[in-house]
């Protein structure tokens, strides 16, 4: 199922489930990995960020 509204943004469906993973937040390298994770969702989905913004 695909839809689209009039920002342009695309909805998929996921084809598998994703299931969480456990991240210790009490050291560094835990804390760098949620960093990168989020700096790698906000630069993947600026588009539909901005489109949300612009609402």
């Amino acid at each position: 199922m695909k839809t689209s509204n009039s920002y342009g943004i695309r909805v998929k469906e996921r084809t598998q489930p994703v299931k969480p993973v456990a991240i210790p937040l009490a050291n560094e390298d835990g804390s760098r990995l949620v960093k990168t994770a989020a700096k790698r969702v906000i630069s993947r989905h600026k588009k539909v960020i901005k489109a949300l913004a612009d609402r």
